[in-house]
C-alpha cells in the first residue's frame, strides 16, 4: 500500500466524533477505489424510513420490527453496479 494512501486512510479514520459519518464513509471508499455518483436519501433516514423505500419480504414479522427498533440512522451511500466496476477496470 502506498505511503500517501495509508497517509490519507489513517487521516479519513481520524475524523472528530460528530463529524458527518456518511460523508467520512464515502470518502474512504473512494480512496479504496470504490466510486459512484448513484446514492439515496432516505426521508426519514431511520429503520422505518427505510422498510418504507424496501418492504420487508415478510411485513410485521419480528425481525422487521426489530430491524426498525434498532437502527437509528441508515444512510446509503451509494450502488455499486456493472458500469462503475467497467469503469474502473478501464482506469
Amino acid at each position: 500500500m502506498p505511503a500517501n494512501l495509508r497517509e490519507n486512510l489513517r487521516d479519513t479514520l481520524a475524523q472528530p466524533p460528530g463529524a458527518d459519518l456518511a460523508a467520512i464513509a464515502a470518502e474512504l471508499l473512494a480512496l479504496l477505489g470504490y466510486r459512484s455518483e448513484r446514492s439515496l436519501s432516505l426521508p426519514p433516514a431511520d429503520g422505518p424510513g427505510f422498510l418504507r423505500q424496501f418492504p420487508a419480504p415478510i411485513p410485521g414479522a419480528q425481525t422487521e420490527r426489530a430491524f426498525a427498533d434498532a437502527a437509528p440512522s441508515i444512510q446509503i451511500l451509494f450502488q455499486l453496479t456493472d458500469r462503475e466496476i467497467a469503469r474502473e477496470i478501464a482506469d
